[in-house]
């Protein structure tokens, strides 16, 4: 099924842009290139307009306004023809803003024009229907990807819904090739057309959709129940637990992970299955996590800011603990003779946590696979300098042989 999207741009003519965010990598001073300005958005304001499931509010997502916060405005807001009161929250930490309304519940209709004045500029409208995507669905599992073989993403839908029971899977489509195929080639699944300019492949800070499309999943799809984020190279595993079961009483779950190295010596036909070994150690940053819809402000990649972050006295012991742990775990991946003592360290401040309802999931409970070699090494083709297509060598030091459960397994 495919979910339209109601996007607000710079109209052509109007000479004003996003400025640059700021990228610490860039040491020298010097700016993007003409190749990599053109990967970067600098008209999109919003990528979505919406109402959210219950329909008692109107939000809109979209990248950081930067400069265009001041520039645009006021900015005035009409729904069916009546001025509504809203805030905008820009979040650069997490590359997004959020702009939400005051509850609008009795003046939505089926139908709605919904009106943005933005500095007397310009005014954008549409008509927006109200959400019709309020689900029971207890697990939703939501990514985001561009031209991957059809058998990865066949065969990662199958896995998750095979293994974990996934009731609503929402697929966030950059811009494929093939993306007109998509709805006959992938059954039963909700697909987007994510078709926004990604950034530069050099430098993640610039990815603004990778970092909204997670948020606009829990503001447009989301229930009270649970969202996963994981991408079509990641398999969650569990060790003899039920995933319900390890949610329940939570508000998140961060898991580890292991790296699937990739092998030139398997067919070029291949999927998850035929790669049989993984590393040993588990690559400590980098975690995915599993989150209730209802008790997250904002999504990130790697992690996510709950209520509980926002009032006393979560409000600034979560954040210096996110700092400690987030130091910690830096440390544990570059010097890993120490490991064990950091922790240690780390036992404290996750018992913490679980007063809060985060949970940090031991590896011997669960962890995702990393698979190095399910990519279309887009990345490192447009200049990133990881090619991930490098063949490894196994060894029974660095290697051992982990196989997730697919259909020939039982």
């Amino acid at each position: 099924m495919i979910v339209s999207l109601n996007p607000v741009t710079i109209p052509p003519g109007y000479s004003i842009s996003r400025e640059l965010i700021v990228n610490p990598d860039y040491s020298d001073g010097k700016f993007f290139d003409d190749n990599l300005m053109s990967q970067y958005d600098n008209k999109t304001i919003f990528y979505d307009v919406f109402f959210n499931p219950d329909n008692q509010f109107l939000y809109a997502v979209g990248p950081p306004l930067l400069n265009l916060s001041k520039e645009l405005s006021p900015i005035k807001l009409f729904v069916n023809k009546n001025e509504i009161k809203f805030s905008i929250f820009e979040d650069l930490t997490n590359r997004v803003a959020i702009l939400n309304t005051e509850s609008i519940q009795e003046i939505i209709k089926d139908e709605n024009l919904v009106e943005i004045d933005f500095g007397r500029l310009f005014l954008w409208s549409c008509t927006i229907p109200n959400n019709t995507y309020i689900s029971s669905a207890k697990l939703t599992l939501a990514t985001m990807q561009k031209n991957n073989r059809i058998i990865w993403l066949r065969d990662w839908i199958k896995y998750y819904k095979k293994n974990f029971g996934i009731d609503r899977i929402i697929l966030y489509d950059n811009n494929s090739s093939y993306q007109s195929m998509l709805e006959y080639e992938l059954k039963d699944i909700i697909i987007l057309k994510w078709n926004f300019k990604y950034g530069s492949a050099k430098h993640f800070i610039q990815n603004f959709p990778d970092y909204a499309y997670r948020n606009h999943c829990r503001l447009r799809f989301g229930n009270n129940n649970y969202g996963l984020y994981f991408d079509i190279d990641e398999l969650l595993v569990l060790n003899n637990f039920n995933l319900l079961s390890l949610l329940h009483g939570k508000t998140v779950i961060y898991f580890d992970s292991y790296s699937v190295p990739f092998s030139k010596t398997i067919n070029e036909s291949y999927s998850f299955k035929d790669f049989h070994f993984r590393r040993k150690d588990n690559r400590i940053k980098s975690k995915k996590y599993i989150y209730k819809f209802n008790d997250v402000l904002v999504n990130n990649v790697h992690s996510c800011v709950t209520k509980s972050h926002m009032y006393l006295p979560g409000k600034y012991l979560l954040k210096l603990l996110d700092k400690v742990h987030t130091f910690i775990l830096n440390i544990s991946s570059r010097f890993l003779s120490i490991k064990p003592l950091l922790s240690f360290m780390i036992a404290p401040i996750n018992f913490i946590y679980s007063l809060y309802g985060i949970y940090d999931v031991p590896l011997k409970e669960g962890y995702f696979l990393h698979y190095i070699g399910i990519t279309t090494n887009w990345k490192y083709e447009s200049g990133a300098k990881w090619n991930r297509l490098v063949n490894r060598k196994f060894s029974t030091k660095l290697h051992v042989k982990d196989m997730p459960y697919f259909e020939d397994k039982g």
